[in-house]
């Protein structure tokens, strides 16, 4: 996710691991940045998921010169995509029934995460320092984002 859009919604089978999780950012990731951030110029906000913080991943993104930030995995609050994720849950609620498990879910994600307007996106990353302000004022506790 961008202030340009969302990019691409991609299945992942089975676990992820070091090697695997290097693999999805060479593959997956880098084509991503040359299309949004052809300049260089992009921060990779990182959770703090054992696979995305191991000494690969990190090791991997030094080697692209890709600039990383670390994001609390405790701060649903404060991350983007939640926000997105929360429209995504309604819309596929309504179509409770209609949709298929396995490829046939996939394929209705994957096309609500297409249908996420860039300006849906710009209103969540313009929304940032509000949300801090929140947190910050609930002292690290839940708030109303």
């Amino acid at each position: 996710i961008t202030i340009h859009g969302v990019g691409v919604l991609l299945p992942i089978e089975g676990g992820v691991d070091s090697k695997k999780c290097c693999r999805m950012l060479r593959d997956d990731l880098l084509p991503v940045l040359d299309w949004f951030c052809p300049d260089g110029d992009c921060v990779f906000v990182r959770d703090g998921a054992p696979v995305r913080a191991s000494v690969e991943a990190g090791g991997w993104m030094g080697d692209c010169h890709i600039s990383v930030s670390e994001w609390s995995p405790q701060s649903p609050d404060l991350n983007i995509v939640e926000g997105i994720w929360r429209v995504m849950r309604v819309k596929l609620a309504e179509d409770v029934g209609s949709v298929a498990a396995g490829s046939g879910l996939v394929r209705r994600l994957q096309s609500l995460w297409r249908g996420v307007g860039v300006e849906r996106v710009q209103e969540l990353c313009c929304s940032l320092l509000r949300r801090v302000a929140a947190v910050m004022g609930s002292k690290g506790t839940m708030s109303k984002y």
